[in-house]
């Protein structure tokens, strides 16, 4: 909101339709759709006038999803859908397959709240391809809830519950609290038809608490299948049958990863899971095959522990921090530790406090850190997102370089690695600006050879794609419109390629320089 205000006092357009959008998603997750979808319309106004396609889709999507989820006023279903297949168009045309996926999954739902079955399945089934191609696994399971629901509508409950099965495992590895309810709201009313009801009050009760924790009511057409679960389960809490109001209590106190395990085993027909706790005690289990798969840390875009099954983020504090730096330079030495994490520590402090930060880490996350004497280091096999995007685009940037074939794969499964900027609440820290650095402008790299690749094939659209986006990650750099409005020019698109020279001229204006020769080139070029 500060933001907004100076921009606004600034007339800085581009800044302020950011800063709507930003504003639009904490409303939508704060459950305050109606005032999210009119900062996301105050967002797409500004993106439309200045001519900011990719960003114009990205507002119409998140006007979409607030219009679906609104409650006062009601659902716009047909608004919705007309804003979702506008941002879909432009989608297409730009070649933006990783935001496609997000959007073919909101008009799924929709569809699905239309009645419109045959869309419904057609978009889940494109948003799903879409999600692999970008080598995003994890968020696919948006497709296969929506898969599942139309399964189950359709009364093919053995492939439902294989998809929704899919669904919550892939919504406990997002970590995404919402549709980890819907998920279970799902669960439930297939666990009902296989008559196991105590199971099924369980796994809604949780999704009951999950809820009203999330303060997310059951949108309009969630609120029958919801009252039919709890008609089925029980009559009301403590009403009914005792047992099943029993059970449904002990769901509502479990957590969101035990509900998940109840539900996966039981809507599958397998033994019951194994209670999924975050805190351990006694030794690591052993690895498989030398190798420890239990664990994994993310630092790009955000920062989470994923260990035994459960993704958490530690809260701020030096537990934290160690955890940070021993996913970014593993292994160190416990003097270089110490000394990052106690700059001004009196000599032989950070050892006895490093050594009280190990045991903390230790009772929550037992394994995952290993001391060899002097060194300090994450567990073998435990992965970081980090090095998994730097070894995947090295591995890319030299098969392109080679001429390879399967090269511009590579490079995209790459860039779908790159989840955003190195622990962004850390952006300050001396420790991460190297490797931060690095990594962004391995991301400029490889959309770069995206955009070369494309065009190399007659691509003007994906070429010009993977410009916007390196643009949106790095506006400043002139270079990147120029390319751009070439190739727009090229393809005969003169209107488009206009638009992206008064982009970059809009960049030399901040950055009070003189354009390039090259904009001026392309400027008269356009004239005649």
């Amino acid at each position: 909101e500060d933001a907004l205000a100076i921009q606004e006092e600034l007339s800085d357009e581009r800044g302020m339709a950011s800063s709507l959008a930003s504003l639009a998603f904490v409303s939508y997750l704060n459950a305050e759709h109606a005032e999210s979808e009119r900062l996301f319309q105050a967002a797409a106004r500004i993106r439309r006038s200045r001519g900011d396609r990719r960003g114009l889709a990205l507002a119409l999507v998140g006007v979409a999803n607030a219009m679906l989820l609104r409650s006062d006023p009601p659902a716009d279903l047909a608004g919705a859908r007309a804003a979702a297949e506008e941002g879909l168009a432009i989608q297409r045309e730009i070649g933006d397959r990783a935001n496609l996926a997000w959007t073919t999954y909101c008009l799924s739902e929709i569809s699905r709240d239309l009645a419109d079955t045959d869309a419904a399945r057609a978009y889940a089934e494109e948003s799903l391809q879409a999600w692999r191609d970008v080598g995003d696994d994890r968020h696919s399971g948006l497709a296969y809830y929506s898969l599942a629901e139309l399964a189950r509508a359709e009364g093919d409950l053995r492939r439902a519950a294989a998809l929704a099965a899919e669904a919550l495992s892939r919504a406990q590895q997002v970590g995404a609290g919402l549709q980890i309810v819907r998920c279970l709201e799902l669960a439930a009313a297939l666990i009902a038809h296989r008559d196991d009801m105590a199971t099924a009050a369980l796994v809604f009760g949780a999704a009951e608490a999950g809820r009203e924790r999330l303060r997310v009511p059951p949108r309009h057409r969630e609120t029958d299948q919801w009252d039919r679960i709890r008609a089925v389960t029980f009559d009301g809490a403590g009403g009914g049958d005792p047992d099943l109001a029993g059970a449904w209590q002990t769901g509502r106190a479990m957590t969101l990863a035990e509900a998940v395990g109840a539900a996966r085993a039981a809507v599958t027909g397998g033994a019951p899971a194994p209670t999924i706790e975050v805190t351990r005690s006694g030794p690591a289990a052993p690895p498989d095959g030398g190798r420890d798969a239990r664990g994994a840390v993310q630092v790009l875009g955000r920062f989470s522990v994923t260990w035994d099954g459960v993704t958490a983020t530690p809260a701020a504090g030096v537990v934290s921090q160690a955890l940070k730096a021993l996913a970014l330079r593993s292994p160190l030495h416990v003097e270089e530790l110490a000394e990052l994490l106690w700059e001004d520590a009196p000599p032989g402090a950070g050892r006895r406090r490093l050594h009280n930060v190990l045991s903390r880490i230790r009772k929550s996350y037992d394994g995952l850190v290993v001391r060899d004497g002097e060194m300090v280091c994450l567990a073998p096999g435990v992965e970081t997102d980090a090095g998994r995007f730097e070894a995947a685009a090295a591995a890319a940037l030299a098969a392109a370089e080679a001429g390879a074939a399967g090269a511009e794969q590579l490079m995209q499964d790459a860039i779908g690695l790159y989840d955003g900027e190195l622990l962004p609440a850390d952006r300050f820290e001396p420790w991460t600006t190297r490797r931060r650095e690095a990594m962004f402008q391995l991301s400029l790299r490889l959309m770069d050879a995206l955009s070369g690749a494309a065009a190399g094939r007659g691509d003007v659209s994906a070429a010009v794609s993977w410009l916007e986006r390196a643009i949106e990650a790095d506006p400043l750099d002139e270079l990147n419109y120029v390319r751009a409005a070439r190739l727009l020019r090229e393809r005969g698109w003169a209107s488009r390629a206009r638009a992206m020279l008064r982009r970059a001229r809009e960049v030399a204006a901040e950055l009070e320089v003189e354009p390039s020769a090259d904009v001026l080139l392309l400027e008269e070029q356009l004239r005649n």
